[in-house]
């Protein structure tokens, strides 16, 4: 039985499986990222991220991954994006874009990679923790040094959450680079066999041809003994 992603994503997010959701999302985005450079550079820059058509595939998927967990309107652009490269054809055969799906799309994006009072964390971890732990900050910056600063960020758990954090962020890298390769590798198997099927097309029409000739010879030598 054949599910489409819309299928897939409506599916996982009843079940609460968020980081499959989240990956579905992710290697979707990949794949435009490998097929549709333009329209990723476009994400990034309609979310206020710069980006051009020169940066490479690694170069956009890192300014993906240092934004997409504090910029809302990324997420909502991913959602948005990959519904529209994956639009189903309604009844009257015209494509038709998920608003639930958009919209789910968005929900599990926040859920899972969503950062909400660390904004920071694409830099130090310590001292994103140490801008996000109020009760770190009522010691005072000039005693929260070295040491006694990790301490404290492991006993409130936020040093715990910057980890979570950066291993979101690794995984959506590969993911997205992942899925670029396999989208190449795709593409071009996809070249060769139409590079193979005209070739075969060819010695059709060229052995048809050659056909053609051989019996108009032949047609026209029966006809001149005839006389």
């Amino acid at each position: 039985m054949y599910y489409s992603f819309d299928d897939k994503l409506q599916s996982y997010a009843e079940q609460g499986k968020t980081r499959s959701a989240y990956l579905l999302i992710v290697v979707e985005l990949g794949k435009t990222l490998g097929s549709d450079k333009k329209a990723f550079v476009d994400l990034l820059n309609n979310s206020g991220i710069q980006a051009s058509m020169s940066d490479s595939a690694e170069t956009l998927a890192n300014k993906y991954v240092n934004n997409i967990a504090t910029n809302r309107k990324l997420m909502l652009g991913t959602s948005l994006l990959v519904q529209m490269k994956n639009q189903m054809s309604g009844a009257d055969g015209k494509q038709e874009l998920s608003d639930e799906g958009v919209k789910t799309g968005y929900f599990v994006l926040r859920d899972y990679i969503g950062l909400d009072g660390y904004s920071n964390l694409a830099g130090d971890p310590v001292t994103a923790v140490a801008q996000g732990v109020g009760e770190l900050a009522k010691l005072g910056a000039t005693a929260v040094e070295g040491g006694q600063k990790l301490r404290y960020a492991k006993k409130y758990g936020a040093l715990d959450s910057a980890t979570a954090m950066q291993q979101k962020r690794l995984e959506t890298k590969q993911a997205l680079i992942q899925a670029v390769i396999k989208q190449k590798e795709v593409e071009a198997e996809a070249q060769k066999k139409s590079e193979e099927q005209q070739q075969k097309t060819t010695r059709t029409i060229l052995v048809v041809t050659g056909l053609v000739v051989v019996l108009a010879i032949a047609g026209a030598l029966i006809y001149k003994f005839k006389k």
